[in-house]
């Protein structure tokens, strides 16, 4: 994969005469529109000032196809204190395998800055992108050009992955011949709190606390075993059932998964309660890419009655040393891909606070927030109509818009649908939203087969290999280390379960999927292929402006460089 370290220094303000473009002040839209050269784009980045002074605000970055008013593929919120001055500023999103020769549109703007005290984006005042124009607030200038670049994947081979994925899984291929995109590993199956809608009120999942130190813990030697696959996937997930850092080795697997890889993505989510100094400085260090945090209300008081045995004051303020650690090695030039977000349960005790969540979430740098439905026996728990909280959720939106916290999830569907009158809008379920397996009515085939058989291998603390986290109570695909992950990937267990989704109104387990109990969306559709987390190696793609003037000294062999391997990268 490449790394940030090996990009080469492309545009100067020297040798590219750039010039600010103006501050991000609100009721600017600050875009640019762009071709893209290669497949699998993946990263753009800007270079951005902020003329060394501590600005704090938060900006909102939109990517849409073809213009303004294209349709939109993604979005983010970024602190506009981690910006580096006269630094690249990056934004990561899911791969778009078919990116080449496609226009895209890169906007950013701010609801809550002041003139004198936003960041300013540098440009080229007298140049344009080839295939791509500036814009302000949508209107397009007959000049000018963002500084901005992007990255692409690296080369066939892996542009060849995606599309065998894409293509295997529509066509529901039996004998798949590509190694898993993505693994998850159950670091532990013990945690350290009891929470009232705890789908393990009956132990049936995870090792009771009372249990020896050593169970419901996934030894480090079992994971040295999956080597092989931390060689090869583009994203590890170190969480299952349990609190992942109650595991005492929890920084080790970690510190293996980079020794395997420098450049997957590594994310967990977690309950926040354990996460001391020492363990954050850590997760910064060896560039965790996302943590999730589990956040069942912003108020104290109900959140220790849902979250029993947590203390809401040290959950925040774990929160809040990590953010300073991180933002604190993005102010000193390192890098850091670090991303925080929060996890709710929406439910009755929390379903009238979700404008309260919003707001802690943005007081806590938290961008992105998924609201997750609750499911089986918790009768007393559980909405079974959303009408009489429609207010609630429209504050939240509306607080959301304004604090530019994106708010994702199945609750997020359900509220949206029952608002545009949609008849499907339940409390229990929803249309996909690109965060999970297609949805199917339950008793009838799906319309659209699962793809994680295509792209997913999960590893429990045992070493059973299992089709997702959903499945810990049927019979495993494989055992390691009694067998090696590319025996059970290959193997005839796997081979059984494509068939089983793709030929079956449910395989074994599936019925019980969150995602069941809607009409699904047309087979695996492009939202939900394009929506898969992958960091996938990548080479720089420099967007080179048309020069109208003889181009500085070394622009031939910049234009050259499309597909240049970048220093120092290679095989992860």
């Amino acid at each position: 994969m490449a790394i940030d370290e090996g990009w080469e220094k492309l545009d100067s303000a020297n040798e590219w005469h750039l010039s600010p473009a103006g501050e991000l002040t609100p009721g600017l839209e600050l875009g640019q529109s762009f071709v893209c050269r290669g497949a699998g784009l993946h990263r753009l980045e800007l270079l951005l000032a902020n003329y060394q002074r501590p600005i704090d605000s938060t900006v909102l970055v939109r990517l849409r196809e073809d213009g303004p008013g294209g349709r939109l593929l993604y979005q983010q919120t970024f602190d506009t204190l981690r910006v580096v001055d006269n630094g690249w500023q990056s934004f990561d999103f899911p791969v778009i395998p078919d990116s080449a020769g496609r226009r895209f549109y890169l906007s950013l703007t701010t609801l809550e800055s002041r003139r004198g005290g936003q960041i300013t984006a540098w440009h080229h005042p007298k140049l344009k992108l080839a295939g791509g124009l500036l814009y302000w607030n949508g209107e397009p200038r007959k000049k000018g050009a963002l500084s901005l670049r992007a990255w692409v994947l690296e080369d066939e081979a892996v542009r060849g992955r995606y599309r065998e994925f894409r293509r295997a899984c529509r066509e529901g291929v039996e004998a798949y011949g590509e190694p898993p995109l993505q693994l998850y590993v159950e670091v532990a199956s013990r945690c350290n709190i009891n929470c009232i809608m705890c789908r393990d009120r009956d132990g049936s999942v995870m090792v009771p606390q009372k249990a020896g130190s050593a169970a419901g813990f996934m030894p480090f030697e079992l994971f040295r075993e999956l080597r092989p696959l931390l060689e090869q996937v583009y994203t590890v997930n170190l969480f299952g059932w349990g609190e992942p850092m109650l595991h005492k080795e929890f920084i080790r697997f970690i510190e293996f998964t980079r020794e395997c890889s420098a450049d997957c993505r590594v994310n967990f989510n977690t309950n926040g309660t354990l996460l001391n100094a020492d363990k954050a400085a850590r997760l910064v260090e060896l560039d965790v890419t996302r943590v999730c945090f589990s956040i069942d209300s912003p108020d104290a008081a109900t959140f220790e009655k849902i979250r029993r045995g947590a203390t809401f004051d040290r959950v925040i303020a774990n929160i809040e040393r990590l953010r300073m650690l991180r933002d604190s090695r993005l102010a000193a030039g390192q890098r850091s891909r670090l991303q925080l977000a929060m996890e709710q349960v929406v439910m009755q005790p929390n379903v009238g606070a979700l404008t309260e969540t919003v707001r802690l979430a943005s007081r806590l740098g938290i961008g992105e927030i998924y609201f997750e439905q609750l499911y089986g026996p918790f009768p007393d728990l559980i909405i079974e109509d959303l009408a009489p909280w429609l207010d609630s959720y429209r504050a939240a939106r509306e607080a959301s818009l304004e604090l530019q916290v994106a708010l994702i999830g199945p609750m997020v569907r359900s509220f949206e649908a029952l608002l545009e009158g949609g008849d499907q809008a339940q409390a229990t379920g929803d249309a996909d939203d690109g965060e999970g397996p297609p949805p199917a009515r339950p008793g009838h085939r799906p319309a659209a087969h699962c793809p994680e058989p295509w792209q997913t291998i999960f590893v429990d603390r045992t070493g059973n290999v299992i089709p997702c986290c959903f499945q810990q109570f049927n019979t495993a695909l494989g055992r390691i280390p009694e067998k090696s992950t590319d025996e059970v990937w290959f193997g005839e267990g796997y081979r059984a379960l494509r068939r089983g989704v793709v030929h079956e109104p449910f395989y074994p387990g599936c019925e019980n999927c969150i995602a069941a109990g809607l009409p699904p969306p047309p087979v695996v559709s492009e939202e939900w292929m394009n929506s898969v987390e992958l960091a996938p190696p990548g080479d720089e793609v420099i967007a080179i402006p048309e020069a109208p003037a003889p181009p500085p000294r070394g622009a031939a062999r910049i234009a050259r460089a499309v597909w240049r391997r970048l220093p120092g990268t290679g095989r992860h």
